[in-house]
């Protein structure tokens, strides 16, 4: 097997030292393990959260094919009302209800405030927005990258 040598912070090693299972682990097999983890568990497009090593990570598709990590928060701001929502495994999760599709969550959202003939113009790409990992600001799923998986 070749091998190259590194150099790396004291901290970073004792990090990967954390990490190894003794008497079976070197710091080359920690450092793969790590790689096949950043690998096989993408970011959620929407947040940038890596799925837990432990367990495989839940996605729900939205009709579409834009993704959105189950867990991921969701705002909307609308006639000087905010909502919140949340992605579960089939949809979306609004005042208790879940709704199969980001337009479906936003019309409920828009009829709980009596703006029903409004709602019916509702894109839920639009309305729902998911808090950007890197700068903190909400953006629409609809400026989300498309992703697969």
């Amino acid at each position: 097997m070749d091998k190259v040598q590194i150099s790396v912070k004291r901290e970073v090693f004792e990090r990967l030292q954390a990490l190894a299972e003794p008497l079976i682990d070197d710091a080359s097999s920690v450092i793969e393990r790590l790689v096949k983890h950043w690998e096989t568990w993408p970011p959620c497009p929407a947040t940038g959260e890596m799925a837990l090593a432990d367990h495989e990570p839940q996605w729900w598709r939205i009709p579409g094919g834009k993704r959105l990590l189950v867990g991921t928060k969701l705002r909307a701001r609308y006639a000087g009302y905010t909502f919140d929502a949340a992605v579960v495994t089939d949809g979306i999760e609004f005042n208790g209800r879940t709704y199969n599709s980001p337009r479906s969550a936003a019309i409920a959202a828009n009829n709980s405030i009596g703006t029903f003939a409004q709602a019916a113009r509702t894109s839920g790409l639009d309305f729902w927005a998911v808090e950007h990992v890197k700068t903190k600001r909400w953006v629409s799923i609809d400026s989300l990258e498309a992703a697969g998986g």
